[in-house]
């Protein structure tokens, strides 16, 4: 417990912004299973709370490595100090095996400011299955547009498991393809609740 609290310490104080998500999900049936995420985004820079999301759907297993997610999320962010909605519906890809994991995300952004359009991510994920309950992780989320690759999110952490608890604290840097680049470091804790 020391050394979690050792190296978050640095990450907390020198973060930008705090992501925190809750997932649950849970069987429907031995193909079929529910999903609901909810996030809160907090800028230090701004002092307050500056995106929140909330996304459900239903995923479909097809093999022991694939499966097919069919989800709708609702965002509000401010944006030049206005409040804003997103609607965003999404089909995910998921692939699991050994080590390696993978996200891959088609979703369309339906905007309340202009700027609505389809968008691809991918988001590959390699744990190290160093301990049972304690493993660290490193993913990478690359997103494209009609305009090309926009943005790119490194994270590294470390996912602890507690029954059918599983916490993910870790770092975040979220790169803006602007001209210059433009980085966030983020401090994000991920939490999931499975049945």
């Amino acid at each position: 417990m020391k050394l979690l609290l050792l190296l978050l310490f640095p990450l907390i104080c020198f973060s930008q912004e705090r992501w925190v998500t809750i997932n649950y999900s849970g069987e429907i049936n031995d193909k079929w299973s529910g999903a609901t995420e909810g996030e809160q985004r907090y800028s230090y820079t701004l002092n307050k709370t500056r995106y929140f999301h909330y996304d459900v759907g239903i995923i479909r297993k097809l093999s022991n490595k694939w499966k097919l997610g069919f989800f709708y999320r609702e965002i509000y962010e401010i944006k030049n100090n206005v409040r804003v909605e997103e609607i965003r519906p999404h089909i995910d890809a998921f692939y699991n095996y050994q080590h390696w994991k993978a996200r891959i995300r088609l979703e369309y952004q339906i905007k309340e400011i202009p700027g609505s359009g389809w968008r691809f991510r991918i988001r590959p994920n390699y744990d190290f299955k160093l301990f049972k309950n304690f493993d660290p992780y490193i993913q990478n989320e690359l997103n494209f547009t009609k305009e090309g690759f926009t943005r790119n999110r490194f994270n590294t952490g470390i996912t602890i498991n507690y029954h059918h608890w599983q916490f993910q604290p870790g770092y975040l840097l979220e790169s803006l393809n602007k001209y210059p680049w433009q980085h966030t470091n983020v401090f994000w804790l991920n939490t999931k609740l499975s049945f």
